[in-house]
């Protein structure tokens, strides 16, 4: 089975179950790990039976919390945090940090549940203007 493993961070966007309903209608031997804040879990889970998907059963959702309690014992990732809170924080609500942290968090994911090989999906917003 193909691993893919979708991250967000805060409130999900609506377009997250689109993309989800046409991964599973093109991909029928896969498992997605949906990892978001618990506080969403409910809200994710209503909006999944939605989509009436046949392999709904192979979508996990993940707690951002629990992956957080974990990296909190890492002498690196403490000693980075730190770093980045000295800094200016400020650019676009921490944007830096929040798009290294991400990386972080699913490498600790894959570590702590050692599924292996696992595509990563993460929002991409188009911009009209490329340099």
């Amino acid at each position: 089975m193909f691993n893919l493993i979708y991250f967000h961070y805060g409130e999900i966007p609506e377009y997250i179950y689109d993309n989800l309903f046409q991964v599973c209608l093109i991909n029928k031997d896969l498992n997605i790990y949906i990892l978001i804040n618990e506080e969403y879990f409910t809200n994710m889970s209503k909006n999944l039976n939605r989509l009436n998907l046949k392999n709904k059963n192979n979508i996990k959702l993940i707690s951002i919390e629990k992956i957080e309690n974990s990296l909190k014992e890492n002498v690196n990732f403490n000693k980075l945090s730190k770093i980045f809170d000295l800094f200016n924080i400020e650019f676009r609500n921490g944007f830096w940090k929040y798009t290294l942290f991400r990386f972080i968090y699913i490498n600790e994911f894959i570590k702590l549940t050692k599924i292996g090989r696992a595509h990563v999906w993460t929002p991409v917003t188009p911009i009209s203007r490329m340099p």
